[in-house]
């Protein structure tokens, strides 16, 4: 069967000539862009408030300034679906009756592809690209963060939700049924992997090549897995809910303890 009719009942694939697969590369690349932009925007208040390593620190508050990606990211969306005469909720195949079914797909592809490819491969690209003590540093900076208990709070009960859904919206739900209609298979879905890796090398920034390769490194078969669970089941509720499971044990986890 093709890959394209996978996608059940989600969205008819536009011919070659149709405008509005132009939308789709524009989401599929806003997401790195606007991480910059509002990492950027936080290191500069914290630069003219006097703050040592304004970027650095800006870095800490990923799991904040996020939810100012998905807003502006879902702004987008919204006009790219009012010019196809549709709204957001036309993304989402949320269903009662099939909730049981959802949430037992989300659980196997979560239980599948987290422990291999979301740790152990990421483990293991890691100590491939840094010496011990350099690992060290980059994990410090990464995971060990302290940040107000209003932000702390936030960040485990609210930004993993918008997160999740947001992002599985924006690179499957919208653009990878739209460019599968311009483009070759592979190329589409190379294309997609590709921003969304190289996205997590942008949550948060840090000014090191390194960690920027390890991060996508070890992220690009995760998504990749992501978008092939995605065309298998057919359905966009599972994978959020895998992805949200993630989600949620990365920001816990990146917290001091």
């Amino acid at each position: 069967m093709d890959i394209v009719n996978k996608i059940k009942g989600k969205f008819t694939p536009l011919s070659a000539e149709n405008r509005y697969y132009k939308w789709a590369l524009i989401l599929v690349v806003s997401r790195c862009v606007l991480l910059l932009f509002f990492q950027g925007l936080l290191a500069s208040f914290f630069y003219f408030k006097g703050i040592q390593n304004p970027w650095g620190s800006a870095a800490k508050w990923w799991t904040v300034y996020g939810t100012a990606v998905d807003l502006s990211c879902l702004l987008l969306l919204f006009f790219a679906l009012k010019a196809e005469g549709k709204e957001l909720l036309s993304l989402l195949d949320f269903s009662k009756k099939k909730l049981l079914k959802d949430v037992k797909n989300g659980l196997l592809v979560a239980i599948v592809i987290f422990p291999l490819l979301g740790f152990l491969f990421s483990v293991w690209t890691a100590s491939f690209i840094f010496n011990e003590s350099t690992l060290e540093l980059i994990l410090g900076r990464l995971a060990e963060r302290r940040l107000p208990a209003w932000a702390y709070y936030y960040s485990i009960t609210i930004w993993w939700v918008i997160w999740s859904v947001t992002e599985e919206m924006t690179y499957q739900g919208f653009g990878l049924p739209r460019l599968l209609g311009r483009y070759g298979r592979i190329k589409v879905i190379l294309l997609i992997a590709f921003f969304w890796a190289l996205q997590h090398s942008f949550l948060p920034l840090l000014l090191d090549w390194r960690y920027i390769l390890w991060r996508f490194v070890s992220f690009f078969p995760l998504v990749l897995a992501l978008i092939v669970s995605y065309l298998k089941i057919g359905r966009l509720t599972p994978i959020i809910f895998a992805h949200a499971l993630m989600d949620i044990m990365a920001a816990i986890w990146t917290f001091e303890a």
